[in-house]
């Protein structure tokens, strides 16, 4: 018997039961958007044009555009312009460096999730 009470000792671990998998997960993700958003408004992604398009990148690949032409394409459509392929790939390069995404991919389903979010 694992279910009891939020805040009152699981039989099976002693350990308090703060909330279900689900309510974890939801702050988890959370904790990552306002990670991202941080970073994004760091001042090394200053000007406003950057934080715009880093936070549409991350929304791009968080939407499943998984190759260059595709990320490139999505990012003409939230932007309303284009990205030069030197700012592009400054930009992928970068968010490797971080360990946030990788080949299109994000490293982290929490950090894609997040990503969702940003707006």
């Amino acid at each position: 018997m694992t279910e009891s009470p939020a805040g009152s000792p699981s039989p099976a671990s002693g350990w308090p039961r703060v909330g279900g998998l689900e309510e974890v997960r939801e702050e988890a993700v959370k904790v990552a958007e306002d990670e991202l958003l941080d970073l994004l408004r760091s001042r090394a992604f200053t000007p406003e044009v950057t934080y715009r398009r880093y936070r549409a990148l991350l929304s791009c690949i968080a939407r499943g555009s998984d190759s260059w032409g595709k990320v490139m394409s999505c990012l003409g459509q939230e932007l309303g312009s284009t990205v030069s392929s030197s700012v592009l790939d400054n930009m992928l390069r970068t968010l490797e460096r971080l360990s946030i995404v990788k080949d299109y991919t994000f490293l982290d389903n929490v950090y894609r999730e997040a990503a969702l979010r940003l707006r």
